[in-house]
């Protein structure tokens, strides 16, 4: 009975959280998405946590995910997933998000001015007051768990839809060189 229960509660679970990822265009990358360049911005904070600390923490997050984080290579990448952590007293916020570099996504040379642009994606954020170290990064972790999951599913759904229309002009193509033999 009890195993029973633990197998229908795992199931259910699992299907609560596949039902709760979003596909978002913006999360859509060029290339491997499984390859993510990381850039952190870290201000002097009451907690001493450090840009290692943060960096670290997103790392691991990537890796139990199957993504490679590394280092960004200035003015070679095409994204690169941003984490901003700012403080105020006993107040901190931090936020994550996606952000690409136009010239890889956009052809038209007119638009290369800007710098970086952060497409259409979840709210991925946190703010709290008076937290422990720990919490900071616990924070983190559970925000970090949503974007994954949300750009892990856009990324997953695109290459899924974009194999099936292969197929579909494949096929047609063959179709049409059957019908002029």
């Amino acid at each position: 009975m009890k195993t029973r229960l633990s197998i229908l509660l795992l199931f259910s679970t699992s299907f609560l959280n596949f039902a709760l990822g979003k596909e978002y265009d913006g999360l859509v990358v060029n290339g491997n998405y499984k390859d993510l360049a990381i850039f952190i911005s870290v201000g002097h904070n009451k907690w001493d946590l450090k840009h290692q600390d943060f960096h670290n923490t997103v790392k691991l997050r990537l890796l139990a995910n199957g993504i490679k984080g590394r280092k960004p290579v200035m003015g070679e990448e095409p994204h690169v997933l941003v984490m901003n952590f700012n403080s105020l007293d006993n107040m901190f916020t931090f936020d994550v998000y996606l952000a690409k570099f136009p010239q890889a996504y956009i052809e038209d040379e007119f638009h290369l001015f800007g710098a970086v642009i952060r497409p259409e994606q979840g709210e991925y954020g946190w703010m709290g007051t008076n937290p422990k170290k720990s919490d900071i990064i616990n924070s983190l972790n559970e925000v970090l768990d949503l974007f994954l999951f949300d750009y892990l599913e856009s990324n997953i759904s695109w290459r899924e839809k974009s194999k099936l229309l292969i197929k579909a002009l494949e096929s047609e193509s063959n179709n049409a060189e059957k019908l002029g033999k």
